[in-house]
């Protein structure tokens, strides 16, 4: 049963329970298509979920993050894991290091999305994978503020958004001024976007998207490349793709 997104938010133990809980479901994804004695990188790491996932498989973990506060909570939760602190565009990595790169939520945060690729491109291996999600900015939760509303805010003036936030202040660990924040700094990739970045360096091997349905319902998956344009502008709640590098 999925716990939900408002029930982690108690705490930040019960959060990472929860981030827990949606990294083995994002790696069953992708699991088959790791090298076993090899590198995989989790770039954006946060709370060390992922990281942790990847101990059940027979790759080499790493997770990577800009944030101390984020790695500090990393090594409280999953202290059994190697973490680094480095940005995302400049990996402190060897050329052609790693056999596999994944960046969940976190592509959206980042302030040049084409500088990154190229350095997960750099630190790959021929034909290694880049394993990229992320929620497309203009989707229904794309704004990132699930614990405000689940309107799309986005489409309204920031201010107005602004004052939606602070006025409803802060909600369990979530902090309001820092959920501002980070909506503000959002760099509002969309699918069509992260496509003609991704392109430079890697050829798609598969994708799909995401519709999160409340409750006990199972998550609902769409074909992205079969959907029209503007459906899957506004409909895919979370993408999710397998890149490798050309």
């Amino acid at each position: 049963m999925k716990r939900s997104l408002s029930e982690s938010r108690v705490s930040w133990q019960a959060y990472a329970s929860f981030r827990l809980q949606k990294a083995r479901q994002y790696l069953g994804y992708f699991a088959t298509c790791l090298q076993p004695s090899t590198w995989c990188v989790d770039v954006g790491c946060g709370l060390g979920s992922m990281v942790q996932a990847l101990t059940d498989t027979p790759v080499l973990p790493l997770g990577v993050d800009r944030s101390r506060d984020a790695l500090a909570r990393a090594c409280r939760f999953h202290g059994n894991c190697m973490y680094l602190r480095a940005d995302a565009a400049c990996l402190p990595l060897r050329d052609a290091a790693v056999s596999c790169v994944v960046t969940i939520s976190n592509l959206e945060h980042v302030d040049a999305p084409a500088e990154v690729l190229a350095d997960l491109h750099r630190v790959l291996s021929a034909q290694g994978l880049l394993v990229a999600a992320f929620p497309p900015y203009w989707s229904p939760g794309g704004h990132h503020l699930y614990d405000y509303t689940l309107l799309p805010v986005q489409f309204l003036p920031n201010q107005w958004v602004r004052r939606l936030v602070l006025r409803k202040g802060d909600i369990g660990i979530v902090r309001a001024v820092a959920a501002w924040r980070q909506y503000a700094g959002l760099n509002r990739l969309t699918i069509r976007w992260f496509h003609k970045l991704a392109n430079r360096y890697f050829a798609c091997v598969k994708e799909k998207g995401l519709v999160f349905l409340p409750g006990p319902l199972p998550d609902l998956t769409l074909s992205v490349t079969k959907l029209p344009f503007w459906l899957r502008r506004f409909v895919v709640m979370f993408y999710m793709g397998i890149w490798r590098k050309q």
